[in-house]
């Protein structure tokens, strides 16, 4: 077929028809060829970056774990049953001792094997329930502490063991005032620690006795220093004097203001006697401010003038008040 015998608009139509499927048989040349396989790669790429970050967050969590299992690992007494339980009774008896308790008495029970809590909770899938029931995931073991002392003595103790990284959990504790006048307390707590075999060395160190918190011990001394189950002396009878009524001014004076000193605000942290005499120590718990007063030294208006025992006495106003160590100005009883 001679196309230059064909009419000239009929050429044309013919050249178009030509490029055009040359055209779309390009298309389809570089989609087969080229396109197909540069989507197919870039999706292997984007899932293998996917695959990538899963691995790396999963890698981070493994790490996290692995290192919050560690610190665990470090606030247990040991890896074998009879010294976990041998310092759990040395750490219980050293912690009453070291608040001042006497006749202290402990004990260590056997451990208690604990299940996962999913266990028992509602949305797990039963064959998960049914692998987290065949191993425990931890023991306990139960230990109890008892002494006899002063209140102060007690929440002390009860601020010691709340304190401690070892003692994993403080169950109960009581105070059961002893005696006539109620000032000594019979002292009880039970406590946990956790026991995980496979993750503690066996030559684990001795626990640590560590301090109370600020805290913990600021709230012991203020519970010390309300005295909730001492029997007030009631042989001193109270006597109330008649105040005489003045005769009637002329002009009604106009009252002052009346000036409330901030008592509550210093503690009495501690009494000491050397061969320069007696001393105290006050803590203003609001500034931080902390000075030792020796006889006649002032904290606001109040003297300080001697110590008896675990008490300073004060004069203010001309009247003499025993402070109790721990209490606050704002405490004080008469007395001294």
């Amino acid at each position: 077929m001679n196309l230059r015998s064909l009419p000239t608009r009929t050429r044309r139509l013919l050249y178009a028809g030509f490029a055009i499927a040359t055209l779309v048989a390009g298309v389809v040349v570089y989609q087969r060829v080229f396109a197909a396989p540069q989507t197919a790669l870039q999706a292997s790429i984007d899932r293998t970056t996917a695959s990538i970050f899963t691995l790396q967050n999963l890698l981070d969590d493994e790490v996290e774990y692995q290192r919050h299992l560690r610190d665990f690992a470090g606030t247990t007494l040991g890896g074998a049953v009879d010294r976990v339980q041998h310092r759990l009774r040395t750490g219980l008896a050293r912690a009453a001792e070291v608040a001042g308790l006497s006749q202290v008495i402990v004990d260590a029970d056997d451990p208690q094997e604990v299940l996962n809590p999913a266990v028992s909770a509602k949305g797990v899938a039963p064959l998960t329930k049914r692998a987290l029931r065949s191993k425990a995931d931890f023991e306990l073991i139960r230990g109890s502490v008892q002494g006899l002392g002063t209140l102060e003595q007690a929440t002390r103790a009860l601020a010691l063991l709340q304190s401690q990284k070892w003692i994993h959990r403080v169950d109960s504790f009581s105070l059961r005032p002893v005696g006539k006048m109620r000032d000594r307390y019979e002292f009880r707590a039970q406590v946990a620690t956790l026991f995980a075999r496979d993750l503690t060395q066996t030559d684990a160190s001795e626990p640590e006795l560590s301090p109370p918190t600020v805290d913990l011990e600021s709230l012991a001394r203020v519970v010390a220093a309300r005295a909730f189950f001492t029997i007030p002396d009631r042989s001193v009878p109270v006597v109330i004097a008649a105040v005489p009524q003045p005769a009637a001014p002329t002009e009604v004076p106009v009252p002052g203001a009346a000036i409330f000193l901030p008592y509550e605000d210093w503690h009495l942290t501690g009494v000491m006697a050397g061969r320069a005499g007696v001393s105290a120590i006050m803590l203003n718990r609001k500034s931080g401010q902390s000075v030792t007063l020796e006889k006649g030294g002032t904290v606001l208006d109040a003297v300080f003038v001697d110590t008896r025992a675990d008490f300073a006495i004060f004069e203010i106003s001309g009247k003499r008040f025993e402070v109790a160590n721990g209490a606050s100005l704002a405490s004080r009883q008469p007395g001294g």
